[in-house]
């Protein structure tokens, strides 16, 4: 299997990437680190109605002061990327960083097609606040993924990408390794879909066969399932408190607060 991680040099992003490379050991997985140095960012200096804003002031931000910023985001990337991938590549995983320039949306649904599994950081910059204490050593760039069941919004980035990704995306919010999943089935194709792939990939990613949830009054489903597995009944996703919930493309859309979902989300 071949995986991308979208990374923006955010804490969560970090700690995304150290996950997925010690999954892609387990897994045999090889791993491109995908970074996009957003043109959006220099077009928003170069527009007169855009300012920067702070408790104290609004102004307009320079170009220079914009290009000094993504080069120093560029350089926390390929810092943190040398220094995990180090590890990584001691134990045997194939790891390479794809630096690619233009409108991050469009480059990140565009290279998503490239691989057998997407993932983007739950969130960016913006949640530092619920867990981020400061700036580490370059040499120390070790972030904790966030809390399973911590109210956080879906990035924007990370949404558009659910709706337009050319691959399975998993939206990683909370750490996997050795952690319960179950896939959300309803009897659809896409739902059929998300049960066949995740039960072909996940027992080597995470161990274990998994939950299925059921729609409340649509017991009937479970004769559907593979013998042996448990299924329970959830009135929707928010009631699914797996570390990890599979679900299709169009369960995935009926999701309409992102942070009352307890654990990450992989949509098929």
């Amino acid at each position: 299997m071949k995986i991308g991680i979208a990374i923006d040099g955010s804490p969560l992003s970090i700690a995304a990437m150290d996950m997925v490379m010690l999954m892609a050991h387990d897994a045999g997985c090889s791993v491109d680190v995908v970074h996009v140095h957003d043109d959006l960012m220099l077009k928003m200096a170069e527009s007169p109605l855009v300012r920067f804003v702070s408790p104290f002031a609004a102004r307009k931000m320079p170009r220079d002061e914009i290009e000094r910023a993504m080069r120093l985001q560029l350089k926390i990337v390929k810092d943190t990327f040398d220094f995990i991938i180090r590890s990584a590549r001691t134990s045997g995983v194939n790891a390479r960083l794809v630096i690619k320039k233009g409108m991050a949306d469009e480059q990140l649904v565009q290279a998503s097609g490239s691989y057998d599994l997407f993932v983007m950081p739950w969130a960016g910059w913006q949640v530092r606040k619920f867990y981020y204490a400061g700036p580490q050593a370059a040499s120390k760039p070790r972030f904790s993924m966030l809390a399973p069941g911590r109210k956080v919004p879906l990035a924007g980035k990370t949404a558009v990408l659910l709706e337009n990704a050319g691959a399975p995306v998993l939206m990683a919010k909370n750490s996997l390794a050795g952690q319960d999943w179950a896939v959300f089935y309803d009897g659809s194709a896409g739902s059929d879909r998300a049960l066949k792939w995740a039960l072909k990939n996940l027992p080597g990613f995470m161990g274990g066969q998994g939950t299925a949830l059921l729609p409340k009054g649509k017991s009937a489903l479970k004769a559907k399932l593979p013998e042996g597995m448990e299924a329970r009944l959830v009135k929707d996703l928010s009631e699914a408190k797996a570390a990890l919930v599979v679900c299709s493309r169009a369960a995935a859309k009926k999701i309409t607060k992102w942070e009352t979902v307890h654990g990450s989300v992989l949509v098929v």
